[in-house]
């Protein structure tokens, strides 16, 4: 990386050339990153946002680089005036599943005014993406008027500062903006009503027929072997995902297409339910359900090969399956619905659904 390029972390650039960032491309296996990175470069050039540094190139993907010496002197009503425009930035980039690295933003005067200025976004938020922290992007903007307009008291130490959630961050960062420029009061109030409203994590929207055209043909040329695996579950939840969209549109025929194609790669429990209530839907024999509502519980318990799987999520997995193949034992006359329905509850005391519909199969016996 060279001199100069300290304003990104060297996971995301490469080296810096004639004013713009080289960003590494991703690897060739992890298709869904690569699609990721497609649609966020489309939907920041579609905002067309002059606060966002410019997309020099798109493969490889290179960005404006922010200038050397990013010091601006300013008063501190100014760089409040700018943090309000760097809020109203990330919750714009937030709400698209961008991520926002605000605290890479620099202030820039134009006709005697201070403006924000950020170079572009290299990487989606929270999809498969890694080494991105999900945190509150609003404490990006503190931070960043943090370091401009140091605070003459602090109300914790570094060391017993508590974790804010993003609305208390919001709180915060809306009381010491207010008193720098109390004549920005109404457009603070609008920006502040804005980002309250954009959740902290969100994935970017992909075009998932274009995502599982590359995965296929990724899936193809890999040989088998260590790696392999992730790039063939990647693929089985991207087939999951759009059958769950034809599903929910009605799609049916398409969505077993897609939902078969899941199982197929990988029987994850959660695709075998799936796969199961999609059969409910269209009338499918009690056999064959039966067969899939099963499969899925026995998966549970061997629990999935996954190396990211967790207990709680397991937990949770196992609660679902458990509770469609309780439910569907009910309707159709079977034994041990209520049993399902129990150990899932079990499994999950805090949800509701759950236990409402344990309540009412108790009470229809």
């Amino acid at each position: 990386m060279a001199e100069g390029a300290t304003f990104f972390d060297p996971i995301y650039a490469d080296r810096l050339e004639g004013g713009y960032v080289l960003i590494p491309r991703v690897r060739e296996d992890a298709f869904l990153d690569r699609a990721a990175r497609d649609a966020m470069v489309r939907a920041i050039e579609a905002m067309k946002d002059p606060r966002l540094g410019r997309l020099v190139c798109r493969d490889p993907l290179a960005i404006e680089a922010a200038p050397p010496s990013y010091r601006l002197d300013a008063t501190p009503s100014e760089f409040a005036r700018a943090a309000i425009d760097l809020l109203d930035l990330g919750a714009e980039l937030a709400g698209a599943g961008i991520a926002t690295f605000l605290f890479h933003a620099y202030a820039v005067r134009v006709d005697g005014q201070v403006q924000v200025r950020c170079p572009a976004p290299t990487a989606p938020a929270d999809l498969h993406v890694r080494n991105i922290a999900p945190g509150s992007w609003a404490e990006e903007v503190a931070h960043w008027l943090r370091v401009r307009v140091p605070e003459k008291k602090r109300f914790f130490s570094r060391r017993k500062r508590p974790k804010l959630g993003h609305r208390e961050v919001l709180r915060a960062l809306e009381a010491r903006i207010r008193p720098l420029a109390p004549d920005e009061s109404a457009r603070l109030d609008a920006v502040v009503e804005r980002a309250s409203a954009v959740p902290t994590r969100r994935s970017i929207a992909l075009d998932f027929d274009a995502a599982i055209r590359l995965g296929e043909e990724v899936v193809a040329q890999v040989t088998e072997g260590f790696g392999n695996e992730s790039t063939v579950w990647a693929l089985a939840a991207a087939y999951h995902h759009r059958g769950c969209v034809r599903l929910r549109d009605g799609a049916l025929d398409a969505a077993r297409e897609d939902l078969d194609r899941a199982v197929a790669l990988d029987p994850y429990p959660t695709y075998l339910t799936t796969r199961a209530l999609l059969g409910e839907r269209a009338g499918e024999s009690v056999e064959s359900l039966r067969a899939l509502h099963d499969q899925a519980v026995e998966r549970a318990r061997l629990r999935p090969p996954h190396e990211f799987e967790k207990p709680a999520k397991l937990a949770r997995v196992t609660a679902r399956t458990l509770w469609a193949r309780g439910a569907f034992r009910l309707q159709r006359g079977l034994a041990g619905g209520r049993e399902d329905l129990a150990r899932a509850l079990e499994l999950t005391p805090d949800d509701e659904r759950i236990r409402r519909a344990l309540e009412r199969a108790t009470l229809g016996t």
